[in-house]
């Protein structure tokens, strides 16, 4: 269990800092922060979610 929340402590810590650069850089690339694997999944999962009607 600890492992896990060492492990999602990290990509929270990550998705905190990348959205701290667009709301201050919205026109730097998300690479400063995210590796190339976890910036492919990302774009993966953003794919796969529905668009809400509010957006």
């Amino acid at each position: 269990m600890k492992a896990l929340i060492g492990f999602l402590s990290v990509i929270a810590v990550e998705l905190l800092q990348l959205t701290y650069l667009h709301r201050t850089q919205p026109l730097a690339p998300a690479i400063e922060i995210l590796n190339p694997l976890e910036l492919k999944i990302l774009k993966a999962f953003v794919s796969q979610t529905p668009q809400s009607a509010n957006s």
